[in-house]
């Protein structure tokens, strides 16, 4: 068998020479990268520079004359969600307003 000793750099400063009190250990090496490699993968997440896409949906549009509603936030209720559920619900309205002047302008070409 071939035993290897470890034989340090002669740069090496005396405290991290084998068998010194402040060796360093295999466990604490591995620990440290541990702990540079949690900060690097929290780090990386901070790009500011990248800014959250708001989600938007197609059928929600916003209107000007429920904009009143969204005061109920003063009161304790949501007044952004009262709002987004009228606006949705005048939405709904309009298109089954439009899909029934399709239908009576189709009749009544017939």
């Amino acid at each position: 068998q071939v035993s290897r000793k470890f034989d340090p750099p002669k740069f090496w400063p005396d405290s991290l020479l084998p068998g010194s009190h402040f060796a360093i250990k295999k466990g604490c090496i591995m620990k440290n990268w541990i702990i540079m490699l949690c900060i690097l993968v929290s780090l990386a997440g901070c790009n500011s520079t990248s800014q959250p896409q708001p989600q938007t949906n197609d059928k929600y549009k916003v209107r000007e004359e429920t904009k009143k509603l969204e005061a109920a936030s003063a009161v304790g209720y949501d007044g952004k969600a009262i709002r987004k559920s009228v606006d949705n619900t005048l939405n709904k309205n309009d298109d089954h307003n439009r899909d029934m002047d399709k239908a009576i302008k189709a009749d009544a070409e017939k």
